[in-house]
């Protein structure tokens, strides 16, 4: 591999003759963003009501902070100064976020003001240095004839309205789709023919782009990008509140911080681990929405799309080979159903995570010691044998003396974040990093010593609670934390069960696949990028031998290896000059299989995953009268009890809050007279406090679809409560009975 900064040229090269005629557009860009950050603090200050000013304000909170830093370093491979330009704004805000919740000064409007007129000053003054500017070696100057040129200029239209009718298509697929009455097959059979056109459309787009013989990043990101949005966005789309039950608790926490303006580490593991929290409620408050419910259905789309350029961004570090780094990327996304996208502070660190090996690998690079260069040796045997000259080619290394500064204080803030974010992803960083600045690959060692000590540090003041809570480990058996059940078995309907057949097999066949693409790069000759990327695939396997994570640790273990897997399957089909027909049959074939596996898998479960608005509306009105000596039983998980400020005030004894179908799934020979005497006389014993019983339209739908209850049983318990109880809340489907204590 050609070191990703050994293409850049240093300030008063040779090279770097023509930089004033490129930066003029550049520099005028610059103006306008400096000016578009002004707008937005100006926005800020006054308050400005609307939708309108939370774009602006978003979007200039998303790139002024992080362009004002990364100018000043020598210019990138294009997807990483994307990126790193956005997750830079954002760690840049949520470092300030976190002193705001910890101290409790808590100003989110006045920091914004302040960062945006800062970062707009910084850009709006000339550079330290001119910027120097990305010259690809295997950039080829095309010699065709000028009609050639124009024909392919013509024809490259063509792509783009194809792609331009998949996007109407998507539309008017999302405004057809009913989600009101899913059954057991989910979204499936809900979303019409339209949808699934403009998925096939865009699909077969990208694999022209993947296969012409034109440069066509354009083509491709386009194609891929509108794919992603489609294959994310629709869930929250066709539904008309944030979807997932288990997202409503991150978006009460966001909520008590705006209200509250600082965290309380009494009340549970997230006032612990506030990184996303902090972040988010401060960004709420400076572009002008309170309540999380309001933009937490984007995190979904916008963490997927970011992470699909965070891996083409390091792909294009290892290789320049344009149609092995975005074969990559569609591996990624058609593989990544963990469904780990949603608001959560998994998402966030998971993205701050790639982030963090995308600036290692870039810029942090080294020679391997002695030991190491041995077994390379070793590897490359068969190579030899083969007549493959070896590549010992080394990760990015940065000749700039401040680039390399400032990605050791990247490193360490995006480590410093994650740390404060999220329980387990900055051990996930430490087992793929640190055996790297040990075994050489990256340096200084000094760094990877702080990549570990930074969790290490964080989590002494939170151990004891962690231990009385959680426990440290699990158990030292790999076998049972990585077969550990994570949800339940009772209800499993037949579609569920195909749909972990189709779980097993998506994953089964992106390791595999991934397998047999290390092996065939090896054997062409590429042993070090090889072993760095299969390192970064199989190194999270070794969590499984500390915490099951609730079961779902095997889950992160193929989160976090899946960018390296679809770097390993896209080495499959490029390794090597050219592509024969049949590996190209093949390569489509392979993407065919696993985009149907993933819309097959991640759209099944959705009956059992939407969240009604009535029942949104409902939690809130809720949230606003609960105090703490009350009790409240839904009839499903599905609906939203933990929204708002006051959840703190949910959480303060066991069992204070409890689903009915969760009494079955612990109690199947729980009969419906059991369940009533439980609601009137189980855990409201408290005098003075209350039980909340909230039954929906929604929640119906879900229970009787699991198998919990029949429709009679629903009306009978119903029929019980409002006997014995006052209706406190009736609108749009939902109904809330208060039972006062004695």
């Amino acid at each position: 591999m050609t070191s990703a900064s050994a293409t850049l040229d240093s300030p008063g090269s040779p090279a770097d003759t023509s930089a004033p005629d490129r930066r003029s557009p550049l520099r005028t860009a610059e103006l306008a963003l400096a000016a578009f950050g002004v707008v937005a603090a100006v926005l800020v200050a006054v308050d400005a009501p609307g939708v309108v000013r939370a774009v602006v304000d978003f979007v200039a909170m998303l790139l002024v902070p992080g362009w004002a830093v990364l100018r000043r370093f020598p210019a990138i491979e294009p997807a990483a100064r994307l990126v790193f330009t956005a997750v830079g704004s954002i760690v840049v805000f949520t470092l300030l976020s976190l002193v705001m919740a910890w101290t409790g000064l808590w100003h989110p409007r006045a920091v914004a003001v302040v960062v945006l007129l800062a970062g707009a000053a910084l850009i709006l003054r000339r550079p330290l240095a001119p910027l120097a500017t990305v010259h690809s070696h295997s950039r080829v100057v095309s010699a065709a004839p000028r009609r050639r040129r124009d024909r392919e200029r013509g024809t490259a239209v063509w792509p783009f309205v194809a792609l331009a009718v998949a996007a109407v298509l998507f539309g008017v697929g999302v405004a057809l789709t009913n989600s009101g009455d899913l059954g057991q097959f989910g979204l499936l059979p809900a979303l019409p023919v339209f949808w699934y056109l403009a998925v096939a459309i865009c699909f077969v787009v990208a694999m022209l782009g993947l296969f012409t013989t034109r440069r066509s990043h354009g083509l491709l990101a386009a194609s891929i990008g509108l794919l992603t949005v489609i294959l994310y966005a629709t869930p929250n789309l066709v539904e008309s509140a944030p979807r997932l039950p288990w997202v409503y608790k991150h978006i009460a926490v966001t909520n008590y911080l705006f209200s509250s303006g600082h965290v309380d580490t009494s009340i549970d593991l997230y006032n612990r681990w506030p990184g996303l929290f902090s972040f988010s409620a401060s960004l709420g408050a400076a572009i002008g929405l309170h309540d999380a419910v309001s933009y937490a259905s984007l995190a979904e789309v916008f963490f997927a799309l970011v992470d699909g350029v965070l891996v083409l961004a390091i792909a294009r570090t290892i290789s320049r080979h344009r149609r092995w780094a975005w074969t990559a990327v569609l591996v990624f996304t058609f593989g990544n159903w963990v469904g780990q996208n949603y608001y959560s502070p998994q998402a966030f660190a998971f993205m701050l995570y790639l982030t963090a090996a995308l600036v290692a690998m870039m810029a942090l690079g080294g020679e391997p010691r002695r030991i190491m260069s041995r077994i390379e040796g070793q590897l490359a045997r068969p190579a030899r044998r083969l007549g493959r000259a070896i590549n010992t080619e080394t990760l990015g290394i940065s000749q700039s003396s401040r680039a390399r500064v400032v990605a050791i204080v990247a490193l360490l803030a995006l480590q410093g974040v994650i740390a404060a974010s999220h329980q387990l992803t900055p051990y996930m960083a430490i087992l793929t990093l640190f055996p790297l600045f040990v075994l050489g690959y990256l340096r200084p060692f000094w760094v990877g010593l702080a990549v570990v000590a930074l969790p290490l540090a964080y989590l002494v003041p939170n151990f004891g609670y962690i231990e009385k809570h959680f426990g440290l480990f699990s158990s030292f058996n790999p076998v049972a934390n990585a077969t550990t059940a994570s949800v339940s078995a009772v209800g499993v309907s037949q579609a569920a069960s195909l749909q972990s057949h189709g779980v097993m097999l998506l994953t089964g066949l992106a390791v595999l696949l991934a397998l047999a693409g290390f092996v065939r790069h090896l054997l062409n000759g590429h042993v070090r990028m090889t072993l760095v990327v299969a390192w970064f695939a199989a190194a999270p396997i070794l969590t499984v031998f500390g915490q099951s994570y609730g079961g779902e640790g095997k889950f992160r273990v193929f989160l976090f290896g899946l960018p390296f897997y679809a770097m390993g399957v896209a080495w499959l089909f490029w390794s090597g000059k050219g592509l024969p027909r049949l590996q190209k049959t093949g390569l489509i074939a392979t993407l065919s299989v696993l985009l149907v596996l993933f819309v097959g898998t991640y759209y099944q479960p959705e009956a059992s995953l939407r969240i009604s608005k009535s029942d949104v509306t409902a939690a809130t009105w809720l949230d606003e009268h609960f105090e703490k000596n009350d009790t409240a039983a839904t009839l499903s998980d599905s609906f939203p009890l933990l929204i708002g400020p006051n959840y703190p005030k949910y959480t303060l004894r066991y069992t204070q809050v409890y689903s009915l179908d969760g009494l079955l799934t612990l109690r199947p020979d729980v009969t419906n007279a059991d369940i009533e005497d439980f609601i009137l006389h189980g855990y409201s014993t408290i005098p003075g406090g209350r039980t909340w019983v909230a039954f929906s339209e929604n929640q119906e739908h879900t229970a009787i679809l699991s198998g919990a209850f029949t429709k009679a049983d629903v009306r009978q318990l119903e029929a019980t409560v409002a006997a014995e109880s006052k209706l406190a809340y009736d609108h749009d489907g939902t109904r809330i009975y208060r039972i006062d204590n004695r």
